[in-house]
């Protein structure tokens, strides 16, 4: 219900208590202390509902801020609250902060009243019941019908009732209309106050600060960024809420911990927040680019000590890649030739990049078909012991191993016989030099006793028949044996031409690929002497590349040497290493030329 009263307005209200200000300082009807306050902003409580405005400024001690409430628009209040302390009914209303600051809702009373009230919002956005609202800052929800303020003298209760949106009845008199003055027994304000603080305050208690950290996974020599935020409650503006972070150690077994200092930069900082800023900061973490190759290494962001809240995600894992194993060349060395029975050796290795010390890499070993038509296939098993194997390379041991394939000494004469041993299925990195080539030479031909048998007595007229064979050791399936030692030295000659050939291609390649890890080494030891110099790189990391350019270096020497023999064999098997080294032979050996 609504009252007319009889009484001063507000406005004589507010000069009974000292207020002195104008018309452009202060709203209508809005009640001012005897000490004149500072206004400090003035809003309009424009928008609908669901829309209301942050407030510009917090008042402090003396300060007012005025908000002019219209009808149908959104008011949302910068505190929880429980936590206005006072409160004063003139048309307006004035709500005062913990701190003695004063926010005004101008025409509250009359927005309240209208066909379309405003809406009223928690500091975190949330709808309020107007009357939850009126109860928690100490005002009796009746308010909102009276259109004129209560009076001011204590013995002063007469006025006039009309009907209204208030209780049916109020003192036993009903609402029907227009009545005569009478002496109703209104409480005192100190009672009401006293009356409306004992009622139980149904307010949502929000949620207190929770901060929390992401992740990150990075490819060494990026920088991992990670985001520090919080959420819950809200910050008023200007109000500042402070957190430390920090590097830490990994995160879970199933890596080895990044090293402060050799993978990534450490940090320990406290991050600060303010009410009205942004909710989430970041925070960098650059990783060192070093020229090992290692597996993923693992580190943490760590939040703690915050100045209020809790923390509800923590801490933020982060991920180094390693960026060197495609950097690992491997290859197989050298061709071989022996004799059955015997067994040819191969080595298996890597350049490039080293192994970081514990890092292991695998490669897979296998024998295979011939390499040339020139040859009888070697048959696995019966000729040469079958290799599948896979070697693990380990960081801080050697770079090579040896795979030996044993060899079969038959009984049977043969020819020369070939097979294949590759590479394949490198964890990590390529392969420059696979396959290796392995010819089986027989051992069996020696064993070969020629005769023809026998004499024979014949009438002349007639022929006389002999048998000619062999003994000792038998000749293979297919294999043929001419006693002139024509085909044999043939044979020979057209072996050494191929292998010697094809040693010579593979020294080239081999030459090659060590040139470019030569030049790309020699680039990687320049970089780190100038990051060095600039304190970028450590000591350790410069010598690491030193060594790793010297050895690169040796091995292209090697490599380049064995080249160099492969073309002289080249040439000695075709008949032009006198000519290519402008050598005379003596007359010893010259080969007298049938007539």
């Amino acid at each position: 219900m609504a009252s007319d009263s009889t009484n001063e307005t507000g406005a004589e209200s507010a000069r009974s208590r000292g207020a002195t200000s104008s018309a452009a300082d202060a709203p209508t009807q809005v009640a001012q202390a005897a000490t004149e306050p500072v206004i400090i902003a003035r809003q309009i409580a424009q928008g609908g509902v669901g829309q209301a405005p942050l407030l510009a400024m917090m008042p402090q001690a003396g300060e007012w801020v005025i908000i002019k409430v219209e009808p149908g628009s959104a008011v949302q209040l910068p505190v929880d609250v429980s936590q206005f302390t006072g409160h004063e009914i003139n048309g307006n209303l004035e709500l005062t902060l913990p701190n003695g600051g004063v926010v005004v809702l101008e025409g509250f009373t009359a927005a309240a009243n209208s066909g379309t009230p405003p809406e009223l919002l928690t500091a975190e956005g949330k709808p309020i019941d107007l009357a939850d609202f009126l109860v928690a800052v100490g005002v009796a929800p009746e308010v909102v019908n009276v259109t004129q303020p209560l009076p001011t003298t204590p013995n002063d209760h007469a006025g006039h009732f009309t009907n209204g949106p208030g209780p049916e009845s109020l003192g036993g008199l009903t609402p029907t209309g227009a009545i005569a003055g009478t002496d109703l027994a209104f409480p005192g304000a100190a009672e009401i106050k006293q009356i409306l603080q004992e009622l139980p305050k149904q307010v949502e208690t929000p949620r207190a600060l929770e901060f929390s950290v992401s992740s990150a996974t990075v490819t060494e020599g990026q920088t991992a960024i990670f985001t520090v935020s919080y959420a819950g409650d809200t910050l008023a503006p200007g109000q500042t809420a402070t957190i430390h972070v920090q590097t830490g150690p990994g995160f879970t077994p199933g890596f080895p911990d990044a090293t402060s200092g050799t993978d990534y930069t450490g940090f320990s900082t406290d991050l600060t927040f303010t009410g009205g800023q942004p909710t989430a900061q970041t925070v960098a973490v650059p990783t060192i680019d070093d020229t090992f190759g290692e597996s993923p290494e693992d580190f943490t962001v760590v939040l703690s000590a915050p100045s209020q809240g809790t923390i509800v995600v923590n801490p933020g894992s982060g991920l180094i890649l390693d960026n060197d194993a495609s950097n690992l060349h491997w290859s197989i060395i050298t061709d071989s030739t022996v004799t059955e029975g015997n067994a040819a050796t191969y080595t298996v290795g890597y350049t490039g990049a080293p192994l970081a010390t514990g890092i292991t890499e695998t490669i897979t070993v296998l024998t295979g078909a011939g390499w040339t038509a020139a040859f009888s296939d070697a048959a696995a098993g019966a000729d040469y012991t079958t290799v599948s194997t896979i070697l693990t390379f380990t960081g801080g041991q050697p770079t090579t191993q040896t795979v030996s394939v044993g060899t079969v000494d038959d009984t049977i004469v043969e020819g020369p016989e070939d097979y294949t041993i590759s590479i394949a299925n490198a964890s990590q990195g390529s392969i420059v030099q696979s396959p290796a080539n392995g010819v089986i030479l027989d051992n069996d031909a020696t064993r070969l006793n020629w005769s023809i048998i026998t004499d024979s007595t014949v009438t002349e007229g007639t022929a006389a028949t002999y048998t000619v064979g062999y003994t000792g050791a038998p000749l293979a399936n297919g294999m043929s044996e001419v006693q002139d030692n024509y085909v044999n030295n043939e044979r020979k000659i057209t072996e050494d031409t191929r292998v010697s050939w094809n040693s010579v291609m593979t020294s080239q390649q081999n030459v090659a690929t060590l040139q470019r890890t030569v030049a790309a080494n020699t680039e990687t030891r320049d970089a780190y002497r100038q990051q060095f110099e600039i304190g970028q790189r450590g000591l350790l990391d410069l010598l690491n590349a030193d060594n790793e350019l010297y050895l690169s270096q040796d091995n292209l020497i090697t490599a380049s040497y064995a080249e160099l023999f492969a073309r002289f064999r080249l040439l000695a098997v075709a008949g032009g290493l006198e000519k290519a080294l402008s050598v005379t032979p003596p007359d010893q050996a010259a080969v007298p030329v049938e007539q």
